[in-house]
């Protein structure tokens, strides 16, 4: 999936074949990056897991913006 076109994760759909059966036909974070490393969801369906992928980096760079305004914030000229 790309998120302004920037790679953030690699979706797949588990098949019949994964060995957990009420797995089957889900979707997988098989890879995450940037704001998703590491994070190995699974979802019901594409949707849920574009939504929480979309959510989870809204989050993760407002999060990331704010910090570094507090940053700037806190560096006060002699």
């Amino acid at each position: 999936m790309l998120v302004d076109g920037k790679l953030i994760a690699v979706l797949v759909r588990l098949s019949d074949e994964y060995p957990q059966s009420e797995l089957h036909g889900q979707w997988f974070v098989e890879a995450g990056f940037g704001p998703i490393f590491q994070k190995h969801e699974v979802f019901s369906t594409l949707e849920d897991a574009v939504a929480w992928i979309r959510q989870t980096v809204e989050f993760r760079t407002r999060w990331r913006a704010d910090a570094e305004q507090a940053t700037l914030g806190s560096r006060r000229p002699r």
